[in-house]
């Protein structure tokens, strides 16, 4: 509930999970000054009165549009969630839903953007200034993988996007971007009985097909989308807190689809930050011997939670019990006879 943006990046390479930009009156997510960083599981939801873009993605210096490093964050698996198709608040939320100009590139995977008056997408033309058109026909501004849904200005890519050239993007074949209900369980924006949820009913088409970009930072999940099957906002959030989400409903200890994956995965602990217990769980895909550790930053092993242990495919977990280290970030470390992942994770007391 910021007067202004919820986060805005000026420059720098953060990279970030897990991030809550709520009923904001301005952006819920804002880049600029050549910003690189990376980002996972982003959900943003605005208010129907008044509310900015849900993104505003801004390349280099307003004095000096043309400066190098231009903007290339990578985002994937966001929800974004608008103030609705038929209202027109106040403030930059009554026109489009994202915005990318001033030279800016970047990628958005995975992910799905609902619930807005007007267009889905706006990328500035070509013309007087540095224009992020040429980003895109350069390959190196682009949406892939993604679900669009609810906007005002029409059902189909050409409706919802300011130019042809963005609709032709959009719709490219090997972008794999659709316009289809994601089924999200419930957009509500108040604190009532039935609460927000913005996972998604059975028979979403976001219940599969997720494409991870080939980077460490980012988690493995088969999803579209900030929300799996846990809703990840409980226990720790502004949103729990204040009464947004329904307690009522169950939402951080249903299993997840029972199937074999096809590869190792190690997942990012639930929750996270935590405090002063976490569950950190794993995919096999075929029963192994397996050793799992914790350690600090400087690299000293502060906890052997498996050793060697036998496990069978499918998905596992273990508690991680922190009561006797200090706050900071940890790293935990899965490894068997041919593989080694390692994920990060922050304990807050």
């Amino acid at each position: 509930a910021s007067g202004d943006d919820g986060f805005e990046f000026f420059g720098g390479t953060v990279n970030t999970k897990y991030l809550i930009s709520a009923f904001n009156n301005d952006d819920s997510f804002d880049w600029d000054e050549g910003f690189r960083g990376k980002g996972q599981f982003w959900f943003a939801i605005q208010d129907t009165d008044n509310a900015g873009r849900v993104a505003e993605m801004d390349g280099s210096s307003v004095s000096s549009e043309d400066t190098n490093p231009y903007a290339f964050p990578v985002i994937s698996n966001a929800t974004y969630i608008g103030p609705g198709s038929s209202n027109i608040p106040a403030g930059d939320g009554s026109g489009e839903f994202m915005l990318f100009r001033d030279n800016t590139g970047g990628e958005y995977h995975n992910s799905i953007f609902t619930a807005h008056s007007a267009i889905a997408v706006e990328v500035e033309e070509k013309g007087t200034e540095v224009d992020s058109e040429s980003r895109l026909a350069a390959d190196s501004l682009n949406i892939k993988n993604s679900i669009f849904f609810d906007f005002g200005a029409g059902t189909d890519f050409a409706s919802i996007s300011s130019a042809p050239f963005v609709a032709t993007e959009l719709g490219l074949t090997a972008n794999v971007n659709t316009i289809s209900d994601p089924l999200i369980r419930s957009i509500d924006r108040t604190a009532s009985t039935f609460g927000l949820d913005p996972r998604f009913n059975e028979g979403s088409p976001a219940s599969s097909g997720a494409v991870i970009p080939d980077d460490e930072f980012f988690t493995e999940v088969t999803y579209k989308g900030a929300f799996g099957v846990k809703n990840w906002m409980v226990g720790w959030t502004g949103l729990d807190a204040l009464g947004f989400i329904n307690q009522g409903i169950v939402t951080n200890n249903e299993e997840e689809v029972t199937t074999v994956p096809s590869s190792v995965v190690l997942e990012q602990n639930y929750p996270n930050p935590f405090n002063p217990s976490t569950q950190i769980s794993f995919q096999l895909p075929s029963a192994q011997k397996v050793t799992l550790k914790v350690y600090d930053m400087l690299g000293r092993e502060v906890a052997t939670l498996l050793n060697n242990e036998q496990y069978s495919s499918g998905s596992s977990s273990v508690t991680f019990d922190a009561t006797n280290l200090s706050s900071g970030i940890y790293l935990y470390r899965l490894t068997g006879a041919d593989f080694t992942k390692t994920q990060r994770m922050t304990l807050i007391k």
